[in-house]
């Protein structure tokens, strides 16, 4: 099959397709990757509702949860609301499991500090978007660990 390198869209979101042949192992991801990448996934997923990832770019607690918000995992009756973030130079992911009330977090590095991070983001702005407000207990995913500098966007996706 040819990939279209051009402009397309995944769901509402526009995606050069020269951006996904940045998914090798040993290239960071940048943003625009990793938002298409979830949006790939929930296209593929009915039970997918995915957080804007750059939620947390942001110190305002109003303009997280609006950016939150951006693709509609709020409004969602999804089984699983998930999202990677960008830790600093790193990228963690959370998944909530909506029916079990379970909150995965991965960090790749397994760094206690980006665990916290990550958990944090989901206390503050998750838990309010999904009404679910000290509902979710949280799990650590301790396996995948990455064995470099540039593989955590891979491992996340």
């Amino acid at each position: 099959d040819d990939l279209n390198l051009g402009r397309w869209y995944v769901g509402r979101h526009e995606q050069n397709g020269c951006e996904f042949l940045d998914f090798r192992e040993n290239l960071w991801l940048d943003s625009g990757s990793i938002i298409g990448g979830l949006l790939a996934l929930q296209s593929e997923n009915l039970d997918v509702a995915i957080v804007n990832p750059r939620f947390h770019d942001f110190d305002d607690a109003d303009q997280k949860m609006r950016t939150a918000k951006g693709y509609g995992a709020a409004n969602a009756r999804a089984k699983f609301v998930i999202s990677v973030i960008n830790l600093g130079h790193h990228w963690g992911a959370f998944l909530v499991n909506t029916e079990t009330k379970i909150c995965y977090l991965f960090d790749p590095m397994q760094l206690s500090s980006n665990l916290s991070t990550l958990k944090e983001a989901v206390l503050t702005v998750v838990e309010k978007m999904l009404d679910m407000t000290d509902q979710l207990d949280y799990q650590v995913i301790a396996h995948c660990q990455q064995k470099d500098s540039t593989s955590c966007g891979i491992r996340e996706l």
